[in-house]
């Protein structure tokens, strides 16, 4: 008697009897895949889920787009902005290196009057 490690075990082999009260119950497959009822609806869906992942990608490509050109235009708007308040800030120096060197030659001069008075 083999022991229970060592007993092989056997595949399943269906009988002629239920062969045919299976095949009997069932029709007969259909081979073409165009005649298929089951694959026609299996192909449907499948096209159909294909659309919907085509449309959702463009959709995501023209999402991605659009702030990608959204991003750039407010870059160049900061850049704009920068060196604006980079000009002011130049201008307003000039404007006070000149006030100071105004008042320097006013304050030189009343000095220089102060000199020729005595």
């Amino acid at each position: 008697a083999p022991s229970a490690s060592t007993s092989v075990i056997e595949p399943f082999l269906p009988t002629a009897s239920m062969m045919t009260s299976v095949a009997s119950s069932r029709r007969v497959p259909i081979r073409k895949d165009e005649a298929s009822p089951t694959l026609q609806k299996v192909k449907e869906v499948f096209n159909r889920k294909e659309e919907m992942d085509a449309k959702i990608l463009e959709e995501r490509q023209m999402a991605m787009e659009q702030r990608i050109a959204r991003n750039a235009f407010k870059a160049a708007e900061q850049q704009r902005e920068f060196q604006l308040t980079q000009f002011k800030q130049k201008e307003l120096h000039k404007v006070r290196m000149l006030e100071a060197a105004e008042r320097k030659e006013a304050i030189e001069a009343e000095a220089q009057e102060r000199i020729n008075l005595m």
